[in-house]
């Protein structure tokens, strides 16, 4: 059956779990497109040969409903064609007892805690929602520290899409210029004044062929491509943006505006090597550009390059000393260098894991298992890897909080670096877990939005993809439903700026919101929702592309659903 007619729209009611039903898998591209996604789901090559030989089969373990009509819908639009099979429940014991119920069929203890939290936590709330009157003790209290960062919107875009002013162009050629390309570049000149951009490309391409050696031609035809590919970027055409930032080069060497354009493609197609390769060359051509140094040093800083990120700083500030964002960077990296001078590194192909060897051996064994685990199973929901290893670093405790300058609530951030606070870590926990997969959730929605997501939706979706059955977000929930929602527009920044209780709220509405759009639709339109922001629409413009309305409906149906689960 086509997952697109499956009866994923409000009110319909979806089975509890399903399996993905693979029915053909087409050929040639389409059959390699399928090989490779099915192996990340983390089928094993001969499982997978076996499958393939002998279709229909099942290609899932038994899942989430919204989970499986993720993939089948997936392998969909991959060309293949795929059904979802009803997995019936297992059959609950008649009378469980604590010791043998499984986490999650232990319902009796966890509604009466959560009956209890929830009385607590609806008169906390009438005490914090009064202005002035947030206790410190309560707020935190209130808090489920596992699960909450410090800032998940910390990785913002490294660099900003450049204003596309119209250059000015030299209608004068020095002498000994063939007069045909002179003409030519003049012809050019006027065609741009009356808009006509493809004959003034043209003009100003044959007059380069006629006399290669003249610089300003060349400068012409260089700022004309760079311009070209900043409207090409606007539109959302990158390929061909790429192609006319990469002529400009070609034709200029010294167009700083272009080598920014390549930087910045290059980070749209996430090929951050590419990237920084064309923002090293921007930045010798012109040291003292602010965007270019900063957005140079961020990426080296993110690929733990601290000595070259303190480098393109230091050589920025030596032109600019009164730049606050470029001090700051630069006094942060000199931070973080002191704390991790004398950490071990393990790379494990996904991941670059850094520790103290001495303190925190063990944990980093665990810690690159659970997030191993985290890199496929995330992966395999969003449908998304990640294409360059993403660097972790464990701490002890009072390092983490100089480091990250964190509330004392944050268990973990993720600021394009995964930082964790292990000290004296010594075995596997359901908190571990929690705050691993919760980060790496981070890592992949930052990713495919390209750092655009708001607050709300990236912290709910981090908390759904916690591992854990509850981890203290139920008690959140009841605590939303006895204050009410907030206005989405008000969560799309960080939380840091809220008070603690309140940040607290503001997770539970995040949780409960991504809850509401993959149950009453389908993880899938998640997905369309952070493909829609990371295309650059506003987020309740992405909203509305894929669920046809805005924040007021959707606040209203986050207020329906915190109602009925509560």
């Amino acid at each position: 059956m086509n997952p697109s007619r499956e009866p994923n729209r409000p009110g319909a009611a979806l089975p509890g779990r399903r399996r993905v039903i693979l029915l053909d898998a087409g050929r040639g591209a389409v059959l390699d497109r399928a090989r490779k996604y099915l192996a990340g789901l983390g089928l094993e090559p001969p499982a997978l040969d076996r499958i393939l030989a002998s279709l229909p089969a099942p290609v899932t373990r038994d899942l989430p409903a919204p989970k499986a009509a993720s993939i089948a819908e997936y392998l969909t639009r991959l060309g293949c064609s795929a059904r979802l099979e009803d997995v019936a429940p297992p059959p609950v014991p008649a009378a469980p007892s604590l010791e043998s119920a499984p986490p999650r069929l232990r319902l009796g203890p966890v509604l009466a805690l959560t009956l209890v939290l929830s009385l607590l936590l609806v008169a906390a709330w009438r005490i914090l929602a009064e202005p002035g009157r947030v206790p410190r003790d309560l707020a935190r209290a209130l808090a489920t520290p596992a699960t909450r960062d410090a800032d998940a919107g910390a990785s913002a875009p490294v660099l900003v899409v450049q204003p596309t002013a119209a250059p000015t162009f030299a209608t004068e050629s020095p002498e000994g210029t063939d007069p045909r390309a002179h003409a030519l570049n003049q012809e050019g000149v006027r065609d741009f004044g009356k808009g006509k951009l493809d004959a003034a490309l043209d003009s100003f391409e044959r007059a380069h062929v006629l006399a290669r050696g003249n610089e300003t031609i060349a400068r012409n035809l260089s700022d004309l491509r760079t311009y070209l590919g900043w409207k090409s970027v606007k539109a959302q055409e990158l390929d061909q943006a790429l192609v006319l930032f990469e002529h400009a080069v070609e034709t200029n060497e010294k167009n700083v505006e272009a080598w920014k354009g390549l930087g910045f493609v290059h980070l749209q197609q996430k090929e951050t090597p590419e990237a920084v390769r064309a923002l090293e060359s921007a930045h010798a051509i012109a040291p003292g550009d602010a965007d270019v140094a900063l957005a140079l040093s961020r990426l080296l800083y993110q690929s733990d390059d601290l000595k070259a990120a303190g480098e393109v700083l230091s050589s920025f500030l030596a032109r600019n000393p009164g730049n606050a964002e470029a001090t700051k960077l630069l006094a942060r990296m000199k931070r973080d260098t002191a704390v991790e001078e004398n950490f071990q590194s393990n790379d494990t192909g996904h991941f670059r894991l850094k520790f103290d060897g001495a303190e925190n051996a063990l944990a980093g064994s665990l810690v690159g298992a659970v997030l191993e685990e985290a890199w496929a199973q995330v992966g395999a929901d969003f449908h998304y890897y990640p294409p360059d290893p993403v660097v972790v670093i464990l701490y002890a405790r009072d390092d983490f909080r100089k480091v990250s300058n964190s509330p004392d609530w944050s268990r973990g951030i993720y600021d394009g670096k995964i930082r964790i606070p292990v000290g004296g870590l010594n075995e596997r926990s359901e908190e571990l877990e929690d705050v691993i997969f919760h980060e790496y959730t981070h890592v992949v929605v930052n990713q495919i939005t390209r750092g655009r997501c708001p607050t709300w939706l990236n912290e709910g979706l981090a908390q759904v993809q916690e591992p854990s059955a509850d981890g203290g977000k139920l008690a959140l929930l009841a605590a939303l439903k006895a204050r009410g929602t907030i206005p989405l527009s008000g969560l799309e920044g960080s939380f840091l700026r809220l008070p603690e209780a309140q940040a607290q709220m503001a997770y539970a509405q995040g949780y409960a919101a991504v809850l509401y759009i993959s149950e009453t639709y389908s993880f899938y339109h998640l997905r369309q929702i952070l493909d829609g922001i990371g295309e650059g629409k506003r987020p309740e413009d992405a909203l509305r592309s894929s669920l046809h309305f805005g924040y007021e409906d959707l606040e209203a149906g986050i207020a329906e659903y915190v109602r009925r689960a509560g």
